[in-house]
């Protein structure tokens, strides 16, 4: 319990600080990209869900991990990169 606590709690902050981020973007229009966000939230969460399970059922959990490990670096690599540009 206590571990899945603790990633609960993580998630929850890391949202929080997404959400702050883009509602920073416009102050006169908080609600539009607040709906925006939990839109693409929730998609983005629902199409992970669904290409995870499948991913299970196809390739194993082995392979499944690799992809999503693989995902990981690649949305570290953008964002370094994106980072980097605008500085």
């Amino acid at each position: 319990m206590g571990f899945l606590g603790l990633f609960d709690a993580g998630l929850f902050a890391a949202q929080v600080a997404n959400q702050s981020t883009v509602l920073a973007i416009d102050p006169a229009a908080t609600a539009r990209f607040n709906s925006a966000y939990m839109l693409v939230y929730f998609v983005g969460g629902s199409a992970g869900t669904a290409f995870g399970a499948a991913a299970v059922s196809w390739f194993g959990w082995a392979v499944t991990a690799f992809i999503a490990a693989g995902a990981i670096v690649v949305a570290a690599a953008i964002t370094v990169s994106v980072r980097t540009a605008r500085a």
